[in-house]
């Protein structure tokens, strides 16, 4: 959407029959929300109202749904049209009728629309036919949910522009304060092997007692990019040594006693003696901490020029200060959003990117020069790797100090906990943490919680209990349990040795395939 785009904003949603393993949920309302105007419909043929509606408004519509990629523009499957945009798998914005473009909003504001502001209804009302009975109350959330995301989306685009992706939106006021360039495809291909993730670690597993801490950092990601010398720039120049004073990227053959990692099918933190790629400021925080001997240096590349996004962390930092003290919950949300969201766009790889084209025939697909790759009714999706511009790249090497620094971050906290059990990219679960503690200084270690047994069965799967009971926090257990919704006292029975079949209720949506329905054999890992 551009400065002069006139195109009028809108918010949809559609209420379907409520989640259950092996149910296709079946629509029956749907609600439009515009400027001082909304329009619903009710009944098994809502959609196609809808359709006729849409189809007699002139003017063409920006149409906000919040989750659409992942859920409601499945509906709408036989009026997608030109031109459609993937983010992975799912739809981010497409045409529809020809006319109106719709888009994912969870792109632009990646929570659940709870976390804002939402009516609350029990969903178990949504069968039919009790529905019928509860119309007007469920017609009254409906329409509720529709304002609550147009607030919300205008809100945002009227501080920070209309942008597809939280990302864009982010990157987009870091360039204000801190100017960038693009970066060319071989540039990225050199540093792109250094750009790596977050540190998830298990130390021990199963049944484990103790007087556990649960620390985490408060925004590791902008502290570390406000007080560490990230790459400025392209310029660098190669070394057979780690300079003390310069961003550099190094291929090492060390002695490692878990604090550098190997990339491989994920990170791991190895102990004996590989060839690593790391970048300085694991390797300084390794060599301070004694947990490295390097024995070769095979090639260090330095940067000649350093920044800190000081600047940019500091404004929104203190923007979402203000806004909490103001009781501004989407002002809140966004610097939170925008906070963390920027230095991922430095990491993007364009060569993921597809284009894709929406065609009556296989044969117009082949002759545009596409791939077919989805069929869904009398319709044809192809796709095609999309076109290196000179303005594809970020400079990646940003994003790898980045990651890295938190990393370093993280290694300095394990190597100052008693009894580490358990880590995850800003957060340690141990007995104690020999660091200065602070709720809410930027960088400062805190303490979320106590509890004395901890079941751990794997990564991103563990619960924390107090003697017999799960360990609440705001009302909810302090679990993991990354891809499946299990309660504690399930993964106490995995971390024990059970093996459990977990069946996910909501479907999974994608173009032209029929609802699939996931369940997962979820074991300890070891």
């Amino acid at each position: 959407m551009t400065k002069n785009d006139t195109r009028e904003i809108a918010t949809m949603d559609i209420e379907t029959d409520p989640f259950k393993y092996g149910h296709t949920p079946l629509p029956f309302a749907i609600g439009l929300y515009r400027k001082d105007d909304y329009m619903q419909f009710w009944g098994d043929d809502c959609i196609e109202k809808m359709i006729d509606y849409l189809e007699s408004i002139d003017n063409p519509l920006i149409i906000y749904m919040h989750n659409g990629g992942g859920f409601d523009f499945w509906y709408l499957q036989e009026w997608i049209s030109n031109p459609i945009f993937f983010i992975q798998s799912r739809v981010a914005k497409c045409g529809l009728l020809g006319k109106h473009e719709l888009r994912d909003s969870y792109k632009m504001i990646p929570v659940p629309l709870a976390d804002y502001q939402k009516e609350s209804i029990d969903y178990q009302l949504f069968w039919y036919p009790t529905r019928e009975k509860h119309k007007k109350e469920i017609l009254f959330y409906l329409q509720k949910d529709c304002e609550y995301l147009y607030q919300l989306v205008n809100d945002f685009i009227s501080r920070y522009g209309n942008h597809l992706t939280i990302g864009s939106a982010a990157i987009n006021q870091l360039r204000k304060l801190h100017p960038q360039k693009h970066e060319s495809e071989s540039f990225d291909s050199r540093f792109r092997p250094y750009y790596m993730g977050g540190r998830n670690q298990v130390f021990e597993r199963g049944e484990l007692s103790g007087q556990f801490k649960i620390y985490d950092v408060n925004s590791m990601y902008p502290y570390v990019m406000a007080t560490y010398n990230h790459p400025r720039g392209s310029s660098f120049c190669y070394s057979k040594k780690i300079p003390d004073n310069r961003v550099s990227f190094a291929r090492i053959t060390a002695e490692s006693n878990g604090a550098l990692c190997l990339n491989d099918k994920g990170l791991k933190f190895p102990f004996g003696t590989n060839e690593f790629w790391a970048c300085s400021h694991e390797i300084h925080e390794a060599l301070n901490l004694g947990l490295i001997r390097i024995k070769k240096v095979h090639e260090c590349l330095y940067f000649n020029n350093a920044q800190r996004f000081d600047s940019f962390v500091h404004k929104f930092n203190s923007l979402k200060i203000e806004c909490d003290k103001n009781n501004d919950k989407g002002g809140r949300l966004f610097a939170k959003l925008l906070l963390n969201s920027s230095y991922g766009k430095f990491g993007q790889n364009p060569r993921n990117f597809k284009d894709c084209f929406i065609a009556d025939t296989i044969e117009e697909i082949t002759e545009a020069g596409y791939k077919p790759e989805i069929v869904y009714g009398d319709k044809f999706i192809g796709s095609k790797p999309a076109e290196i511009q000179d303005w594809s790249f970020n400079n990646v090497a940003i994003a790898a100090s980045i990651t890295s620094a938190a990393r370093a971050q993280l290694m300095r906290g394990i190597a100052k906990a008693d009894r580490p059990v358990y880590c995850d990219t800003d957060s340690i679960i141990c007995e104690h943490l020999d660091m200065p503690l602070h709720d809410t200084e930027l960088g400062a270690w805190k303490t979320e919680a106590e509890c004395n047994k901890i079941f751990i069965a794997g990564k991103k799967l563990y619960a924390c209990f107090n003697d017999d009971k799960p360990l609440l926090i705001k009302g909810r257990e302090k679990k993991a349990s990354k891809g499946a919704n299990l309660s504690a006292e399930t993964i106490k029975a995995v971390s024990l040795g059970e093996s459990v079949v977990n069946t996910i209720d909501a479907p999974l949506l994608r173009f032209g395939q029929d609802a699939k329905f996931i369940a997962r054999k979820i074991s300890a890992t070891y």
